[in-house]
Formats: C-alpha cells, structure tokens, sequence
C-alpha cells in the first residue's frame, strides 16, 4: 500500500523501542517511541483487500474527540500498515475492572467513565457520514490520567454505517441480538453495546460469565437473555435503570438515542457536583 495514500506518512526507522503489548481484533499493538513521545503502534492484520485498512484510517483523518484515542499518523514497514496514536498509560477498562489487585471505585467513577465514552460515540455517530465504531468493549476502552480519562481505540472496524455488516469480528456478548440474524450494525445496536458496558462497569462482572460458548449466547439473547440488573449492587438512579432496559429492547427502533444517555450523565455530574480531578484512582 502506498504509505503516500495517508495522513501524515511516517518514516518506520523514526520509530524506536517498539514492544508488543496486546493482540487486538483487528491486529497487533505495540509500545514504542517517536519524537520523544511514548506512542502506540497498531499493526493492521494484512486482509486479503487491503483496502480495509484504507477504509479505516481514512474514516479516521479526520476524528478529532477528547474520549477518542487520537491517530498520530500512519507508517508501512515492507507489507505491513502501522497507525501511530497515543499510548494510553492507564491500560484497559477491561483489565482495571477483573484483574487483580481489584481496586475500589465509586458510581461517580462509572458516572464519569461513562459519560465520556457515550459522548465519543454519540460523535461518531454524528458525523456526515454518521460513522459506527463497530467493536466497543472494555477492553477497547483505555484509561489515562489516573484513570479519570477514558478513550475508546482499536478502529480497524470503524466505517460508514451505510456499509457495516455482521461479518465483522467482535465479542459476542457484547452484539445487538439482531445482528445475530444478518442485520446491519446501526446506531441502536451500538447503544445496545453501550449499554451492556456501562451494566459490566456497574456490577464489575462478566458478561453472560456463566455461558460458555458463543452461540449458546446467540440463541438466548435472540430469545431475550439480558445480564441480572440485580448483580448491580451500587445504588443508581431509576432514571438510568430505565434508559438501560430500554436499551435492551430486542426492538432497535424501540432503544433510546445515544443522546439520551449523554444528558443523563452531564445532568448528574452537574447535579451532584462531581469534580473530576478528584476521582483518580
């Protein structure tokens, strides 16, 4: 591919003290250094259209969001394509929540988690044309700041929601139950997934922990299986209780928008004065 074809073309021999990190969906991720900075390098599984990872960083040029990983540029090493974006210091929301030591946290920590990365999706979402980030799960969620920021990464599957489909490789837990059935991913799907998020960040469990296989998962959740509201042990408001239920509606047409969710948390954060910088971790 023609590394002159992309923004900000880096030359790969400027990059230094790259180390593999994490395998993702879409390729491989690596640590390393360029122009004095701490950097992370997403190597792009090479498809047989290569074209995909065209597709992605071009849907990407131009996404500039405080909660959205932000792309540095782009390098090629032989056959291989590299996105260069910042590093995110604080290491998965996946990670923070089920390994151990696990630490404490509060709903005003979810609170704030949350607001950011609905609101990163609510961009995308608003974007001419609406763009769907295509595999949201906590472990694409990074954290930085102490863990006050939270941006959402790993964009090989992002594209124009006119051309999703169900062939994409995500987490099963994780899908819209109609996507299970060929639909295309959509804006509901998408707060569909948000929303199983935002349950696995208030009840700190797995999703669907207790089915092993991914297409028991399938079936029941096209029958109507949804995670337990009562593993969810911090107290919260009716209000958010409801906006999630509703998410769940096997209905896409029948889900809250995405912006519903973004004035819950921004009314409550305002409400209850939550200041941010007291919340590291």
């Amino acid at each position: 591919m023609d590394a002159n074809n992309y923004i900000n073309s880096i030359d790969f021999t400027k990059i230094t003290n790259s180390k593999e990190i994490a395998t993702g969906t879409y390729g491989i991720v690596f640590k390393g250094q360029y122009d004095n900075k701490t950097v992370a390098l997403k190597q792009f599984i090479q498809y047989a259209d290569n074209r995909n990872v065209e597709t992605a960083l071009r849907n990407l040029r131009d996404v500039r969001h405080p909660n959205i990983l932000t792309l540095i540029g782009d390098s090629s090493n032989g056959s291989s394509v590299y996105s260069i974006m910042e590093y995110a210091d604080g290491g998965s929301l996946k990670d923070f929540l089920h390994n151990t030591p696990l630490i404490e946290y509060t709903f005003n920590h979810v609170v704030n988690w949350a607001l950011q990365y609905f609101s990163a999706v609510a961009y995308l979402h608003s974007r001419k044309p609406s763009l769907l980030h295509g595999d949201l799960k906590p472990s694409n969620m990074l954290l930085m700041d102490n863990r006050r920021v939270l941006k959402i990464s790993d964009f090989g599957s992002v594209r124009a929601e006119a051309t999703t489909n169900t062939n994409q490789r995500t987490n099963v837990p994780y899908m819209a139950p109609e996507t299970f059935k060929g639909v295309k991913r959509s804006q509901p799907s998408e707060v569909y997934t948000c929303s199983i998020i935002l349950w696995e960040m208030m009840s700190r469990k797995q999703v669907y922990e207790n089915v092993d296989q991914s297409l028991h998962i399938m079936r029941e959740c096209e029958n109507g299986m949804r995670p337990n509201l009562e593993d969810i042990k911090m107290v919260y408001p009716e209000e958010l209780k409801k906006l999630i239920v509703d998410s769940w509606e096997a209905d896409p047409l029948k889900r809250p928008k995405i912006n519903l969710f973004v004035d819950f948390f921004s009314k409550y954060f305002e409400q209850n004065n939550i200041i941010a910088a007291d919340l590291s971790i």
